[in-house]
């Protein structure tokens, strides 16, 4: 069977201050042999997740865009910053 914490987390009880390995040893002693765990973010790394606010062409570019983004990294979270791309495919998170 597989578990997710976040899930467990979310609907029945809080885990945030609990660690992986107390978890773990926890199940056990209850009666649920846990055989592996494994952290899907493990892997992941340098990756900064933002919300597009909005888009805007470069004045100097005909293929560059100005974003008003803002990000979210944990408690750092900061507000209204701005990025530039080349991507086409970048919408305000209020165009969907």
């Amino acid at each position: 069977m597989k578990l997710n914490r976040k899930w467990l987390n979310e609907e029945f009880v809080d885990l945030s201050n609990v660690s992986d390995k107390e978890f773990v040893e926890t199940l056990t002693v209850f009666g649920q042999k846990v055989e592996t765990w494994e952290r899907l973010d493990a892997e992941i790394k340098n990756v900064v997740v933002g919300k597009v606010l909005s888009v805007a062409p470069h004045a100097n570019s005909d293929h560059l865009h100005i974003c008003q983004v803002d990000k979210f990294l944990g408690d750092e979270d900061k507000k209204g910053l701005y990025a530039w791309n080349g991507f086409g495919k970048v919408a305000s998170a209020a165009e969907g």
